[in-house]
């Protein structure tokens, strides 16, 4: 199964495209929208150190488009009020089958039932080559570890008064032999490296870069 930042990372260019084509729309030659999303990774496991973190969403348009009309669609877009402002993060964990009020992170409602058999029953919709990636990111100069690495000593964040969104809530379904305090700290752990989360956590916003249609 897929991490939660990929679902986002999709979820980011599929609105900003789809609010880009309602507002300017597309003139039909070629035209894409490419996403850089970047993470990073401080800390270390055994100590219980690791933070995850995310730099500015950077979206290229290559397309002929008014670029006031595509800044304007993108800041509308619903996905962008998940980028901009720091929202809280809630979760409902169940552990062996038992609601768990979570003591170390913010709680959500009443969490659905188990959704193993959701996934069973799921099935593809639309156009599977419309979204694809494009590849490992290349090295940057915030890169302080190895090539095609995303850990870096420090963030480039632009922190701006934006609108709300709502708090990401994750459902969390924990089955074992390990007590409750263990499983307290497995989702506070989850929490504190989810780039998803971090997403959430930081007050970013989407930096758009302008070319031609085939750039």
């Amino acid at each position: 199964m897929a991490p939660p930042a990929a679902f986002v990372s999709v979820e980011l260019v599929v609105d900003f495209a789809g609010a880009t084509r309602r507002t300017a729309g597309w003139p039909g030659g070629g035209e894409q929208l490419v996403q850089d999303a970047r993470y990073t990774m401080k800390g270390s496991a055994a100590p219980a150190t690791l933070h995850a973190g995310t730099l500015p969403v950077e979206s290229r348009v290559e397309a002929d488009l008014p670029t006031g009309q595509v800044e304007g669609a993108v800041r509308a877009a619903p996905a962008h009020g998940l980028v901009r402002p720091r929202g809280s993060r809630r979760f409902s964990p169940v552990h062996n089958g038992r609601p768990l009020r979570p003591d170390r992170v913010l709680p959500a409602d009443a969490p659905p039932p188990h959704p193993r058999d959701l996934f069973a029953r799921g099935n593809m919709a639309g156009d599977p080559g419309a979204v694809h990636r494009d590849g490992p990111s290349p090295q940057t100069h915030q890169d302080t570890s190895y090539d095609r690495s995303s850990l870096a000593d420090s963030q480039d964040t632009v922190f701006r008064a934006g609108a709300d969104a709502d708090p990401v809530v994750a459902h969390v379904y924990l089955d074992g032999e390990e007590d409750d305090a263990f499983a307290q700290e497995l989702v506070a752990a989850g929490e504190r490296t989810c780039f998803l989360h971090a997403l959430s956590r930081s007050d970013l916003d989407v930096r758009l870069v302008f070319g031609p249609a085939g750039w």
